[in-house]
Parts: structure tokens; C-alpha cells; sequence
């Protein structure tokens, strides 16, 4: 399980943005690493371009959402879940001014705030030329979308490089991801939310800079082999849709009871009526409730 960064959700079993708690799903992970285990795979050049691949086809393999422009990215690179891609975006406009929403992953301003980068939230100033914005997308507060067609053609016109977190991708549904638009710098992957695979770091990022650190030891073949074999294994037995169609009745049902806003990340509820405020990640207008550890108990611990 993974630990909330917010210090006022440690505890809160609803807080952090698990993976669904699947028996089976852990004993297929564990299969699979096994499996990969007593292979060769790890001596392979070949697998973490299989990877790229394979992790390419399932992205547009979804028929609940609609994927469009991830070909016009010149560098697609295997990643350390997102947050390498977050570490390799910050290296290379280290010299701007970090922008975010809020509610948005605190692993950004935590990280702006250690290495005393200059930032502010997208919310509180207008932006700037030499911004360069980090979006969640699906939006981490809430599952849907955050970012405009505006606020991007804002950072077109300003030559404002954008990242997209697409870290909820594989529980998600109803969302247009058109990567074609040109302020869109990055776009990284990761499969810790649609696969209890979250401690092994196995992402993907496309990027129109060929340059950077992710570039340069992808070229040597010095990244994790032994996560991307484990992934083209798990392509074969889960879709980018299944997650979403499993759960989402349960999700409704669960948003009824406890006077939720359904998500279109189906692990999550959302409350826009302040009664659970002890789930607040800094949104001044929502609180993110997250069910993925209680599906399959039948219980929810609000």
C-alpha cells in the first residue's frame, strides 16, 4: 500500500490512491514475477523496446476513453513509474518557474520546495514565459479533468513547456487524451494504479526532447529490464478498460450511500459538500475519497 504524502491523511484508510486490493490480481503479479525470474529476459536488449511496444498498443487498445497524438513524440523511454519523468522534466527547466494546481500530486511541491526552485500554484498567479506547468491527468483531487484547452494555448503562445501525469490511466474512463497539442512537452505513464505493481517502478514517458538523462541511459540499455518484462507479461492479462468495468457499478452504488460524486477514476468518490474534510488534499473545493482497498471487502470504512 502506498503512504500519503499529506501529513493530515496518514492513518485515513481512504486517503491514499491505491490500487484495488485483488487477491487474484497479487497471485497473477507474483506468477509473473516468477515467471520472469527464470528467464533470460534480464540479458535482453530486446525487452524493454518490447515494452515500449506493448505498453504503446494497450494505451490505445482502451475503447472507454480516446487517446490521440502520444506518435507525434519523437522519445518514448522506459520510466521509474512517473515520478523519474517528474525528476528528468524538473532537471531540464530547472531555470523556470514551476507551476501547479492545487490538490495536485504533492510530490511536486515537496520537491520544488527541497531543491529551492522557484514555484507557485496555477490557481494564485497568472502564468508567465518562463513557466513550465506540471498537470495530472486524470486530475489527481479528483479523477477528471483539471487542465483547459485555454490554459494550454496559454502555454503555447508563451512557449511554456507542460508535463501530463497520466499516472490514473488503466481505472479511468470518458476522457479525450489528445497529446497533440503543441505546448505539451511530456506525457509519462505508469502502471501502479491498474496493477498492484506500485513498489517496482514500471512506467513509460514520451517526450519531444531527445536529450535528457532518460534518453541517455535508455540508449545504453542501463534501465530496469526485469519491470519491463514483468509489464509485457501483465498487458496480456488485463486490459486498460477491465479495472473500470469491474468496479464502476460498486463505485455508483458506494457514491449513493455515502452522498459521493462518482469519479471517472472508478476507485474514487468525491465530496464537494465539506463532509469529509479530514480527506482534503488542498483542493478548496473537493475531497477525494478512495475505495480501491474496500472493493472486493464489501465495506467502507467512512
Amino acid at each position: 500500500m502506498t503512504l500519503p504524502l499529506q501529513a493530515n491523511l496518514i492513518g485515513i484508510e481512504t486517503a491514499p490512491a491505491d490500487c484495488v486490493n485483488d487477491p487474484e490480481k497479487d497471485q497473477l503479479v507474483h506468477e509473473v514475477i516468477r515467471q520472469v525470474a527464470g528467464t533470460q529476459w534480464l540479458e535482453d536488449d530486446k525487452v524493454v523496446p518490447m515494452f515500449i511496444e506493448r505498453y504503446k498498443n494497450w494505451i490505445n487498445s482502451t475503447q472507454l476513453n480516446k487517446v490521440n497524438g502520444l506518435d507525434t513524440f519523437p522519445s518514448v523511454t522506459y520510466s521509474q513509474g512517473t515520478t523519474e519523468s517528474f525528476d528528468k522534466f524538473y532537471i531540464r527547466n530547472h531555470k523556470r518557474r514551476f507551476r501547479c494546481h492545487r490538490g495536485e500530486y504533492l510530490y511536486h511541491e515537496l520537491t520544488w520546495k527541497a531543491n529551492g526552485y522557484n514555484w507557485a500554484y496555477i490557481d494564485d498567479e497568472p502564468l508567465a514565459e518562463n513557466d513550465a506547468v506540471v498537470c495530472s491527468f486524470p486530475f489527481a483531487d479528483t479523477g477528471n479533468q483539471k487542465h483547459t484547452k485555454e490554459l494550454l494555448d496559454r502555454c503555447a503562445e508563451r512557449g511554456i513547456p507542460v508535463l501530463f501525469d497520466c499516472a490514473f490511466f488503466g481505472i479511468c474512463a470518458e476522457h479525450n487524451f489528445d497529446f497533440s497539442h503543441p505546448a505539451i512537452t511530456d506525457v509519462c505513464f505508469s502502471l501502479s494504479k491498474p496493477f498492484p505493481v506500485y513498489g517496482m517502478r514500471i512506467g513509460i514517458r514520451f517526450s519531444k526532447d531527445k536529450e535528457d538523462g532518460l534518453n541517455i541511459y535508455g540508449n545504453t540499455h542501463y534501465v530496469n529490464k526485469f519491470g519491463a518484462a514483468v509489464g509485457v507479461r501483465l498487458f496480456e492479462h488485463q486490459g486498460p478498460d477491465d479495472i473500470y468495468n469491474a468496479y464502476r457499478a460498486q463505485q455508483v452504488d458506494w457514491c449513493k450511500e455515502y452522498k459521493l460524486v462518482p469519479s471517472q477514476c472508478v476507485t474514487f468518490g468525491l465530496d464537494f459538500d465539506h463532509r469529509y474534510d479530514n480527506h482534503n488534499r488542498g483542493s478548496k473545493d473537493s475531497n477525494r475519497i478512495c475505495f480501491a482497498k474496500f472493493f472486493n471487502k464489501g465495506y467502507l470504512p467512512l
